[in-house]
């Protein structure tokens, strides 16, 4: 059965000013969140942008990136391709970060079990030391970002 879909007005940035069109004609022709020209059709082909299904409402509508019948991106196709390869990179910063700092707390905890058996040589206690610096790290991290 085949999907009616009603039609998107997007802006030029791609902030969704309505999904369904037919329900919200006054959605206006410009954003009024950066000001910028709102279209409803694919500015190659002029075919109507992909809204939601006429039965549906959902208020995460996400505006598509290309254009069903042509293949061309729409306006807004390479910000959205910018911001998502941004957040590419910091989630694999992250995740890389979350590895290091989890085999030092490895290394921590293995440590932890040494400090119960003193007498430390020398090389113990500068580890040690660098512990104590990476749980003050990790402890500053964790304040500066929540």
């Amino acid at each position: 059965m085949a999907q009616n879909w009603d039609t998107a007005r997007i802006c030029l940035n791609g902030h969704v000013l309505t999904a369904h069109l037919s329900k919200h004609p006054d959605s206006g022709n410009f954003c009024a969140k950066c000001g910028a020209k709102a279209i409803d059709h694919c500015p190659n082909c002029n075919t109507p942008i992909h809204g939601l299904p006429f039965n549906w409402n959902n208020p995460w509508f996400k505006p598509p990136t290309y254009c069903h019948e042509c293949g061309e991106p729409y306006p807004w196709a390479g910000r959205v391709l910018a911001v998502e390869k941004d957040r590419i990179i910091r989630l694999t910063s992250l995740a890389y970060w979350f590895q290091v700092t989890m085999r030092k707390l490895s290394a921590v905890s293995v440590w932890f079990r040494r400090l119960l058996k003193p007498p430390w040589t020398r090389s113990e206690i500068f580890q040690l030391i660098g512990i104590l610096a990476v749980i003050a790290g990790i402890v500053v991290t964790i304040i500066l970002y929540t």
